[in-house]
């Protein structure tokens, strides 16, 4: 997987990301084909919150919020790990490509997911990072 490789993700066309700031934790979710559920995909730090001009056309200038995530602190969920994102938020996704959650249910996420990791005898450095992103929200 290469989700975090530029480690920039935008909120879409003139759509603000108001209820977040440096230091909070982002999720990132999919739905795969195969799962009748949204499933965690990968988590980091926020460290910059930025708009950004996508584009300027007749009918206006086109913006998107763009996050800016943790090049040191952030962890990829393998494709064996499934972690049903569900669990914390199953408000239906109609529109808007995000949603808020409070520091709890993400510390329960943080949580769940290092147990699902341990399970699997994961390496230390992932356990390091999820730790630190746990204290974040502690």
């Amino acid at each position: 997987m290469n989700l975090f490789n530029k480690l920039e993700f935008g909120s879409g066309d003139n759509v603000s990301i108001r209820r977040t700031n440096r230091d909070k934790i982002a999720i990132f979710t999919t739905k795969k084909p195969d799962l009748d559920h949204r499933s965690i995909i990968g988590i980091t730090r926020i460290t910059q919150i930025r708009k950004h001009e996508t584009s300027t056309c007749p009918h206006g200038t086109f913006w998107s919020d763009i996050i800016m995530g943790d090049h040191v602190l952030f962890v990829e969920i393998p494709e064996k790990i499934d972690i049903n994102y569900e669990t914390w938020d199953n408000r239906p996704w109609r529109r808007m490509l995000f949603r808020y959650l409070n520091d709890d249910r993400v510390r329960e996420i943080l949580i769940t997911i290092k147990s699902r990791f341990q399970d699997t005898g994961i390496n230390s450095n992932i356990l390091r990072k999820l730790n630190e992103l746990i204290e974040l929200v502690s």
